[in-house]
């Protein structure tokens, strides 16, 4: 991001309608329009389009386009190009009069600020958005009238990311429904290139004065009057600097259903619930956890056209509103049923003022503004509501697609909020509010906890709606004054927890509504072509192109156009500095080629983008005979073959410049060698396996019958035998306590019969040649069972070439790598073993080697241990085995400073280590921090940082390596923490910072742990799911296998204990993975996935174990593979088994 924005006008113009078409013209106010004379403030709203364009296109196309249709339209709309007049004079109502040579300000911009960063929806300091709104024209007096301009539009260029068009008006010249009307006919009219649509759709504005209330006008009037002349009036303006910041709430579908549901549910006699109401009442109630004012104020308008008998056409210019007024004591809307108290008050007032809307127009008010809009006083927080979710604001497409994003700024002149349909979908709602830096912080943290919790409570109560009486209302809040914090009333995850053995209910549809499906139906998947069409090279041509890269080539260039032959799938690629030059590089280049190949392009295929859909492309195809074939919009499946091969060039130099330790700037030589390589090799090839030569052999030339479904069994039955298979897992058993002696010989025949492979023939002389230097013992040679040897190929690095010396001690890479303190053994010694009997000889190693298994088979002990109600004891091992047995009783009672009174000689298995995590902070001076609600933050990303500053390596690995030991009993730091290791070996300042976030959360919760209740309901399940960085059905399926190896260890397991665990439930929130598994043949869509990770397929159709769809909101698998805020990460742990023992 810039540090210095900074705006350059290109142009300040006057735009005006056709000569000789509109004439003079006035427009008289109604009571309606002179009500926003006495608010000074007008209106900015502000739409970001994103296009990649440079300045000269801007300026020639762009620019000349807006101005030719705002001129159109302002032929329709005479009075945005008109001004305000108000006369001194009594019986002369103030009027919008337009008179020849009148014209619309209109300021053409470049500015340098980071357009992504500004659509974004997280907090953005809103002085960045006051640069791109226009400002309107003074007030002028003269002697016996005032006249006010009411339009000026201001458009800004951002070099090769996109452009804006803000707009600002004054409130009088119509509501948000007339504004609404002049933007859709002046996309109408950009698009089709003239008014001819738009006459068409029969939408003309209506000026015809149709609210006439002479008493309301008169009394208004004067007001205005009163307002401009005896009084210094000036329009206000937003400027910066200011330590306000703004941000956008998106409320989905479904969450909005389920605030409706719960006020549905808790307030069955409210009259008028509505997305609206939900909205508003939920946003009000978070807002005033913010201000400590004695009462607070909610006001929006209400849209009056279609409800005055008879109605009046919504295409009536002017402001057809009336104001809805909701006033409560902000301590009861702080209260833990503050939503549903404004959802009444507002649900309430609305159902009234949509009653009586006739009524509140006809009736004649003297001083009409305040019976209208009590009077705010100093003790009052009022609150106004912009938009509205029935416009849909994000139709304002001027020929270069929807807005990406829809600000309306003037609500930071008083705080108000704005609500809209989203963009994604018109089902969903946008709420724009504006803020101070720390009032902003505070409410995110309300509107989201909020609305967790209560989902909780929407979700639980639909299943269970008898049982669960006390989780009827939402968690209240506690505001102290030094601070703002939130503390639930309820636990709602324990009594969930407590809950979750009873039946649920089964939802059966028996009549499908066809609406219904019709409704939800989607559009059908692009089929592949079986039978290729084209028979000669450049009868069509693939193009596409991607940019601008964030980093210049060293040509200076930031675009990339990629032409593939469809036939061949030659490609060729360009580069280029704007996209203006396409054009031009296209024609010469398919003379070239033409000329070279001696075949004539015939038909070019690309998106419509206005690099290729062009006048000057068009002259040239229609000379040529070429046929152009576009896609549809945003259907890039359609132009599958340019897309594949951008993302084929992309990776591959993406790959090159990372080898290379290349620079960026060298994207474009990177690019255009993987284009030179791949036009020289095969495109595709596959290692198969053939049974006849028993050999590997890599080939393009496959074809694979996808319809014949694999058969089990083809090969030893013992391949195929996962039983047995899994059965070898207990190594223990086999090699340690069995202390047999046997003879090399007998066991070597054994081994070789069980495992007896027909390898392919290069495998079999590999092997040959890997173990044949490695026969140490003679075969008459008797050695114990405990020190059982077997043979393993050397894997060093420097080994892979068979024909190398291995040195006896590789010195110089022990110590230039590793720490001595961290070797175990001697360095003396020479290197780590190579063969398990070396490595069981050496007690270190075994411990080492066994670690990691303990302590997930003692967790698997502990908890069934405490779920069946066994008596475990713990004893010395070597006591027990090496010195006899023990004479004296040994009893396991309560440890210090954790005895129950009530249950003195009760032993509950609650696992901590409260006394590590305050050793460890003393250690690293953590004491008296600050302590924070989670290890990590929800937007965290961490990364290489090579631009960062370097931290000290060695306390970063000490404080690491307290941490992973922490990682045993505290799985609520296993994410953060594994993190932060991969960065030990170059550490930044960054990375130090997210690991002293781990000490802090500590700091907070030092006695949290791991419990396993007794007598509990002893299920096994598990949960998977893929990285925190996102993941791919690929990743999902891998994930799914490997958590099926670990599923398979924990039933060998639990089989010592006499258990059998068979058709264990996976839980995962990927139903494709889902359908991978199930399915059977060989599809392309899974072609890239290893074989040995379909072994999961077995583990399902023998019933070992089975895939289970889980919401993603309840995998608690997330835990470990993603970030959260506090509230969502509470509920995780509390999930897991985690509590904290106070």
């Amino acid at each position: 991001m810039n540090p210095h924005p900074t705006l350059t006008i290109l142009e300040q113009s006057k735009v005006m309608p056709p000569p000789a078409t509109i004439g003079c013209k006035s427009l008289p106010l109604t009571f309606s329009d002179m009500l926003w004379l006495t608010i000074p403030e007008p209106v900015h709203i502000l739409f970001f389009y994103e296009l990649s364009i440079s300045k000269t296109h801007f300026t020639q196309t762009i620019v000349p386009n807006l101005k030719q249709s705002l001129s159109t339209t302002l032929q329709h709309f005479f009075p945005y190009v008109g001004k305000l007049n108000i006369f001194r004079t009594c019986g002369r109502l103030p009027e919008i009069r337009y008179v020849d040579g009148d014209s619309v300000d209109v300021t053409i911009a470049e500015c340098n600020l980071d357009f992504s960063d500004l659509t974004g929806n997280h907090p953005r300091k809103c002085d960045k958005f006051y640069h791109l709104i226009p400002l309107l024209g003074r007030v002028a007096k003269v002697s016996d009238h005032a006249t006010i301009p009411v339009f000026a539009v201001q458009v800004t260029l951002f070099p090769n990311s996109g452009v804006s068009i803000g707009m600002t008006y004054l409130h009088s010249l119509g509501d948000a429904r007339t504004t609404f009307n002049f933007r859709k006919a002046w996309a109408s009219i950009a698009q089709s290139g003239s008014d001819e649509s738009f006459l068409a759709q029969g939408t003309l504005p209506v000026f015809e004065r149709l609210l006439n209330y002479h008493k309301l006008d008169e009394s208004l009037s004067k007001i205005a009057k009163a307002e401009i002349f005896d009084k210094v009036y000036k329009l206000r303006k937003l400027s910066g600097p200011t330590d306000k910041v703004r941000a956008t709430f998106i409320l989905t579908r479904t969450v909005i259903n389920g605030l409706k549901k719960l006020v549905t549910t808790q307030l069955p006699t409210l009259a008028y619930i509505s997305s609206f109401t939900v909205t508003c009442a939920y946003t009000w109630s978070c807002l005033a956890k913010l201000h400590n004012e004695e009462l607070a104020m909610f006001l929006f308008a209400v849209d009056c056209r279609t409800r005055i008998d008879p109605p009046i056409p919504a295409a009536y210019f002017g402001n057809c509103i009336t104001p809805c007024v909701n006033l409560e004591r902000t301590t009861v809307l702080k209260d833990k049923e503050g939503f549903l108290t404004a959802a009444r008050l507002i649900g309430d007032n609305l159902n009234k003022k949509l009653a009586d809307v006739k009524d509140e127009l006809v009736r004649d008010r003297i001083g009409s503004i305040t019976s209208l809009v009590p009077e705010v006083g100093p003790t009052t927080k009022m609150t106004g509501v912009a938009g509205t979710p029935k416009l849909r604001f994000y139709d304002f497409d001027l020929g270069f697609g929807k807005p990406v994003k829809h600000e309306t700024i003037s609500i930071d002149y008083n705080g108000s909020i704005s609500i809209s349909a989203s963009r994604e979908s018109n089902e969903d709602l946008e709420i724009g509010v504006c803020l101070s830096a720390n009032e902003m912080n505070d409410f995110v943290g309300y509107f989201n906890y909020g609305l967790e919790s209560m989902v909780i409570v929407i979700e639980v109560k639909s299943l269970l709606p008898v049982v669960i009486m006390r989780l009827s209302t939402p968690p209240a809040f506690t505001t102290p004054s030094a601070s703002t914090t939130m503390k639930p009333s309820t636990p709602l995850v324990d009594v969930a927890r407590e809950l979750r053995g009873l039946a649920t209910k089964e939802f059966i549809c028996v009549d499908k509504c066809v609406d219904c499906l019709k409704g939800k139906q989607h559009k059908l998947s692009h089929l592949a072509k079986e039978i290729n069409s084209i028979t000669t090279v450049l009868h069509l041509l693939h193009m596409d192109l991607f940019g601008p890269t964030s980093v210049k080539s060293l040509d200076r260039k930031s675009y990339c156009l990629v032409v593939t032959d469809d036939f061949s799938r030659y490609t060729w690629v360009f580069f280029l500095s704007n996209k203006d030059e396409i054009a031009e590089i296209l024609k010469s280049f398919i003379l070239k080629v033409e000329n070279e190949s001696d075949h004539h392009v015939k038909i070019i295929r690309s998106d419509q983008g206005i690099e290729f859909k062009n006048h000057t492309l068009n002259s040239f195809c229609e000379s040529k005979g070429i046929t152009r074939q576009f896609s549809a919009p945003r259907t890039p499946q359609q132009s599958g073959v340019a897309e594949r091969r951008n993302r084929t060039l992309i990776k591959a130099a993406r790959t090159m410049l990372s080898d290379f330790k290349l620079p960026i700037t060298f994207w474009a030589e990177a690019v255009n060698t993987a284009c030179y390589v791949k036009n020289r090799i095969l495109d595709k090839a596959y290692r198969v396996y053939i049974k006849d030569s028993s050999i590997m052999e890599e080939s393009a030339n496959v074809q694979f019958n996808e319809h014949t479904i694999n058969k089990p069994g083809i090969g030893p039955d013992w391949l195929f035998d996962l039983d047995k298979f899994t059965s070898a897992f207990n190594l223990v058993k086999e090699y340690v306590l069995e202390l047999q002696t046997t003879t090399l010989d007998s066991i070597k025949c054994t081994r070789e019969e069980d495992f007896r492979v027909d390898l392919p023939i290069a495998s079999r002389q590999i092997l040959v040649e890997s173990t044949s230097t490695h026969q140490v013992v003679s075969q008459s040679e008797t050695t114990n069972t405990s020190q059982l040897e077997v043979v393993l190929p050397n894997l060093e690095p420097s080994n892979l070439d068979l024909s190398s010396q291995l040195d006896v001690i590789l010195g110089t890479r022990i110590h230039n790598i590793h720490r001595t303190d961290n070797i175990i053994g001697s360095v003396e010694d020479g290197i780590e073993p190579m063969k398990v009997a070396e490595a069981l000889k050496d007690s270190s190693w075994v411990e080492a080697m066994q670690e990691e298994l303990l302590i997930k088979a003692i967790r698997i002990f502990r908890a069934f241990a405490a779920a069946r109600n066994f008596k475990a004891f713990q004893m010395d091992v070597k006591s027990a085995f090496l010195y006899d047995k023990i004479d004296e009783e040994v009893y396991v009672c309560q440890p210090p400073g954790f005895e129950d009174p009530k249950f003195p000689n009760h032993v509950w298995i609650f696992i901590n280590q409260s006394k590590y995590v305050k050793d460890i902070l003393e250690r690293f001076n953590f004491t008296d921090c600050k302590s924070i609600g989670t290890p990590m933050h929800k937007t965290t990303s961490l990364g290489p940082d090579l631009e960062g500053e370097d931290v000290d390596q060695n306390p970063y690995r000490a404080m690491i390596g307290s941490l992973m030991y922490l990682t045993s009993s505290r799985p609520d730091i296993m994410l953060a923490t594994c993190l932060c290791a991969r960065f030990q070996a170059n550490p930044k300042s960054s990375h130090m910072l997210a690991v002293k976030r781990i000490f802090r959360y500590l700091k907070g919760a030092p006695r949290l742990g791991l419990w396993y209740p007794r007598n509990a309901n002893f299920q096994f399940m598990a949960y998977t799911d893929s990285d925190y960085r996102g993941c791919n059905i690929k990743a999902e399926y891998i994930t799914a296998t490997s958590c099926c190896a670990q599923v398979l260890w924990i039933q060998n397991q639990i089989k010592d204990y006499g258990v059998e665990l068979s058709n264990t439930p996976i839980e995962i929130d990927n139903s494709n993975a889902i359908s991978i598994t199930h399915n059977q043949v060989k599809h392309s869509k899974n072609k890239h996935i290893d074989i040995r990770y379909h072994f999961i397929r077995d583990c399902v159709e023998k019933k070992l174990i089975h895939l289970v769809k889980v919401d993603t909101y309840y995998n608690l698998d997330d835990l470990f593979t993603k970030a959260f805020d506090e509230g969502r990460f509470r509920y995780l742990i509390a999930a897991v088994g985690m509590i904290n023992y106070e």
